[in-house]
């Protein structure tokens, strides 16, 4: 039905549609081209978040749960009683740091509410993943604009136990050399586009 649906969207537009994806394999091939280990991405959006094995630029294992960056920005406007706006900006600007900061600790353990039920479902597809399939995860990438709330690798590293970065799409593309400045940002929220692009360039 959904691609029933775009090709009726480009057919109307006058476009010729060459191809459509799944996010996941875009993914897997913007972060995992170049290693041959079990990486976890768990790629944090707005509305909910992916979970995907990949390996070799090869999506192997996905799921999804419906918890998202903006569950977080609720759970800390909820629990602060502030609006939905302010609470996207301090999330933004503090994020966890706070958990070294007794002045902000307050802030950062709202957050860590909402964020353990992501982690726990992340545990739960990872532990999924390695009993059915018998592989060891090696590592976790994390991707999206969640992956940009401060200190949320160290986070996750000690929480699921896994070494833990955000993504660096931008490592395999050749870019201005001014992006760099803005490339510990970007990395993360332009995986799958770039993931996407370098189908087109295979």
């Amino acid at each position: 039905n959904y691609i029933d649906n775009y090709k009726n969207i480009f057919s109307k537009a006058g476009l010729k549609l060459l191809a459509l994806e799944v996010e996941g394999m875009s993914l897997a091939r913007s972060l995992t081209s170049n290693s041959p280990e079990a990486t976890l991405i768990v790629d944090i959006g707005s509305r909910s978040t992916a979970m995907l094995v990949a390996e070799n630029g090869l999506l192997k294992f996905a799921g999804q749960t419906d918890f998202g960056g903006s569950s977080l920005t609720q759970s800390l406007a909820t629990a602060l009683n502030i609006a939905s706006k302010r609470a996207e900006m301090l999330k933004k600007q503090r994020g966890l740091t706070g958990l070294e900061n007794f002045a902000e600790k307050e802030l950062s353990t709202q957050l860590l509410t909402m964020l353990n039920v992501i982690i726990n479902e992340v545990q739960r597809f990872k532990n999924n993943y390695q009993n059915n399939y018998r592989q060891t995860i090696d590592s976790i990438i994390l991707s999206g604009g969640g992956a940009n709330l401060l200190g949320i690798e160290k986070y996750f590293a000690r929480e699921v136990e896994l070494p833990s970065k955000k993504a660096d799409s931008l490592a395999p593309v050749d870019y201005p050399a001014d992006l760099d400045l803005l490339r510990d940002e970007l990395g993360p929220l332009l995986s799958v586009a770039i993931g996407l692009a370098m189908k087109g360039l295979q």
